[in-house]
């Protein structure tokens, strides 16, 4: 039997569980070269339980990743700090050291550019790098809140060089939201233009609802549910969660 007919019949053979097991029976003789091919190659959610630590760590492996596998990848940690397994606890938090040691290399490289000339461009990117790696820690930690501070700040400055665009104006809005200055970050919103596109005014429900303002979140979640096709899964299902909190 070769190759991938070696998973048409396992009964009495050894199955490796992870890519790392699969390399080690490929050497010893005991699995041909297509089981570690499939076993690195399958794609398995990170935080599916039991917790696959050679999934996390080849993960880990890539040196760019999307602040949407970081914040994954940071949860799943988490949990592994907790583990009973001296060596798990231990993995876990020097992944964890290493997700943050990247941001940090990064924020740094950039400052040291914007310090040599002013450049938008790296402001823009500090603001948004220092806003992710808030999101690794928890609300109301002071990790968190100094990040969103330094993202703030940046956004400030980018703002000063009159080259902030409207993803940029959205993120500073959002910063003043998650740390919790609602009537500054309405402000903002107010000078962005209120009702500029979905998103604006979804952001002003948000605000409001933090404001106590419901019958103007109610108002505004009637309107865009009126015009559904403007709306993504993920919008149309906080409209109507909001909705329903009012009925």
């Amino acid at each position: 039997m070769r190759g991938f007919d070696f998973f048409r019949d396992h009964s009495l053979r050894y199955i490796p569980k992870t890519s790392n097991a699969a390399l080690r029976g490929v050497i010893a003789g005991f699995v041909p070269i297509e089981a570690y091919v499939f076993m690195a190659t399958s794609i398995k959610p990170l935080n599916e339980e039991p917790l696959d630590l050679d999934a996390i760590e080849q993960t880990l492996g890539r040196e760019t990743l999307d602040i949407k596998t970081n914040l994954l990848l940071a949860r799943t940690l988490e949990t592994l700090l907790h583990s009973p397994e001296q060596e798990t606890a231990l993995f876990a938090a020097e992944s964890i050291n290493l997700i943050e040691n990247r941001y940090g290399k990064r924020i740094e490289k950039l400052k040291a550019q914007v310090e040599m000339k002013p450049d938008p461009t790296a402001m823009d990117e500090l603001s948004l790098l220092c806003r992710d790696l808030a999101q690794l820690y928890a609300p109301g930690t002071s990790l968190r809140a100094f990040h969103l501070h330094e993202s703030y700040t940046w956004l400030i400055a980018l703002k000063r060089t009159a080259k902030m665009g409207e993803v940029a104006n959205s993120r500073l809005i959002r910063v003043l939201v998650e740390l919790g200055l609602y009537d500054q970050a309405r402000t903002e919103l107010e000078r962005f233009g209120i009702g500029h596109n979905t998103a604006a005014y979804l952001l002003e429900a948000e605000i409001e609802f933090e404001r106590r303002n419901f019958p103007r979140v109610f108002e505004i979640c009637r309107e865009l549910s009126l015009r559904p096709q403007t709306l993504s899964d993920a919008e149309r299902q906080c409209v109507t969660y909001w909705l329903e909190q009012n009925e």
